[in-house]
């Protein structure tokens, strides 16, 4: 997804319009049925949603939920503490986040009762339980879904960004946690 179109649309709007109403989303509906897998960071989470590829609960890639403006009002840049689910189990862990549209949002009560079971991802509290507060949650998303995978396991999207903390260095308080470290774990 990227910036795509700038964001002058709104967050992943136009591309997505684009892929889903053009020649090309037959296409992707049929790599879907294909097996083919789908990865959206960010403006890509918010393209698979308005796509229908997520959550796609009903298997036929109807637009069930959205990514909207954040609670705060504004922009996110800064580092979350997450934890992941499912196919993301583990320990928790930071990321950061980057965006101004990241609230998750379902079409209605019924499938954001299903949907839960759905979400890999979550923003954490202090106490490290999932949560909808501010500045924990950086996008009031309900129950602190950061991240989302269809039915079907073939496609994920997420709000925070992996791919910006691939070493150590990247984290803000990298020099401070490397000094903590005992001299045996230094790369």
């Amino acid at each position: 997804g990227g910036f795509s179109f700038g964001d002058k649309l709104g967050s992943g709007k136009a591309l997505a319009a684009r892929l889903r109403y053009g020649k090309a989303f037959d296409e992707v509906r049929g790599l879907s049925r294909d097996g083919v897998h789908w990865l959206g960071i960010c403006n890509g989470f918010q393209v698979l949603t308005q796509c229908g590829l997520l959550p796609n609960l009903s298997g036929s890639f109807e637009h069930e939920a959205s990514l909207v403006v954040n609670r705060s009002g504004r922009f996110e840049d800064r580092w979350v503490r997450c934890r992941g689910a499912g196919v993301l189990s583990g320990e928790s862990f930071e990321l950061p986040v980057r965006h101004g549209e990241g609230r998750l949002v379902y079409r209605d009560d019924a499938t954001r009762d299903s949907a839960r079971a759905l979400v890999v991802l979550s923003y954490l509290d202090v106490e490290g339980r999932p949560t909808e507060a501010y500045p924990a949650n950086p996008n009031g998303s309900p129950e602190g879904a950061a991240g989302l995978q269809s039915p079907d396991g073939r496609a994920l999207g997420m709000m925070p960004h992996p791919e910006a903390f691939l070493f150590p260095e990247a984290h803000p308080a990298w020099a401070s946690r490397k000094l903590s470290m005992p001299a045996s774990q230094h790369a």
